[in-house]
């Protein structure tokens, strides 16, 4: 992917009920001051941002499927990540209540925020066709895992061994390259060997091969479809500090045409900046606050009504969604 080549004109964004979740978790508890939010909340906003300034041109799309599973999969979200916040409550009543209130502000947040997408009309028949392609790539997929020492020999096959002394260490070097390589394409078969497809999953992806096929039509066979998703089991690379493991996304941009790719990737590919401050930085705030270090910080910033950003509080305006909120409306979060 080439960053900045993408624009509203010539691609669309599907959300993949992952996104869609996570851009939906996040509650305060305004007595405690404990947070929940997900983990990718603020790269699946950011996505938000974006598809919601290109509303217009009905960037971001959806399909009832990746609804329906997204409003079935937020209430157990949700009740996880408050359940891992159990201990900072003393008062077990103000937990039960945190949940109650964090779920309704979530789904809230979840509706709004499908409201920013169009939902694409799907021909079932097609689909179904392309369920048993997609069901039989994965599969393929699957069978390519390798054991270490499957990789060795695979590693010996491709780099033979030297004929001469002085190719002896050139060969030992390439053969090493050669294994760390085939050994980070099996990270991602491996997880997909784990953790399966999902019937859903599988259906999701015939639904999207279908959408790009009917846009192509329209628009010819340079548009783009990209699946903006967080699942790196089925969909989009595995990350880590050696790099990436794409093998299984680089087969379904092959096989389907559809590129599927983390939110804040997609966005380089829009040309986009990342908006600031996070999440992250008004969480650092209000720890110094509890542990009194500053006595007035963490009052600087209030979250948005619409986006759920923290925003400054001198502002009538949200700097990313331009939605005003009065103090009033500040309470997307739960109290007395």
């Amino acid at each position: 992917m080439q960053s900045g080549t993408s624009t509203s004109k010539n691609s669309k964004i599907l959300v993949e009920t992952s996104v869609l979740v996570a851009a939906s978790i996040m509650a305060e508890h305004r007595d405690t001051g404990v947070v929940i939010q997900d983990k990718f909340y603020d790269a699946s906003q950011r996505l938000f941002s974006l598809i919601r300034k290109n509303i217009v041109d009905r960037l971001g799309i959806t399909t009832q499927t990746i609804e329906a599973e997204a409003f079935q999969i937020l209430q157990r979200a949700v009740e996880e990540h408050v359940q891992q916040r159990a201990r900072d409550f003393r008062d077990r009543s103000k937990l039960f209540e945190f949940g109650s209130m964090a779920s309704n502000i979530c789904e809230t947040r979840m509706r709004r925020l499908r409201n920013y997408l169009l939902r694409e009309a799907i021909i079932e028949e097609e689909v179904e066709a392309n369920i048993f392609m997609v069901n039989n790539m994965y599969q393929a997929l699957e069978r390519s895992v390798k054991s270490d020492q499957q990789i060795i020999e695979e590693a010996i096959r491709r780099v033979p061994p030297a004929t001469a002394p002085n190719q002896r260490e050139s060969t030992k070097l390439r053969r090493e390259g050669y294994e760390t390589f085939l050994k980070r394409d099996n990270i991602q078969y491996q997880r997909l060997k784990d953790r399966h497809a999902s019937p859903t999953d599988i259906r999701i992806l015939a639904e999207a091969m279908h959408i790009l096929s009917q846009y192509r039509r329209e628009h010819g066979k340079e548009f783009r479809l990209y699946m903006a998703s967080t699942d790196s089991n089925n969909f989009v690379p595995v990350k880590d500090s050696e790099g990436e493991s794409r093998p299984v996304t680089d087969m379904i941009e092959t096989k389907t045409g559809v590129i599927c790719a983390w939110p804040d990737d997609i966005l380089k590919e829009f040309g986009e900046m990342e908006p600031e401050p996070t999440i992250g930085a008004v969480q650092e705030i209000r720890q110094e606050q509890v542990v009194g270090r500053t006595e007035d910080r963490g009052s600087a910033f209030r979250p948005c009504p619409n986006c759920g950003r923290f925003v400054d509080s001198a502002l009538n305006k949200c700097p990313f969604c331009d939605e005003t909120g009065s103090d009033e409306q500040v309470g997307e979060s739960s109290s007395d």
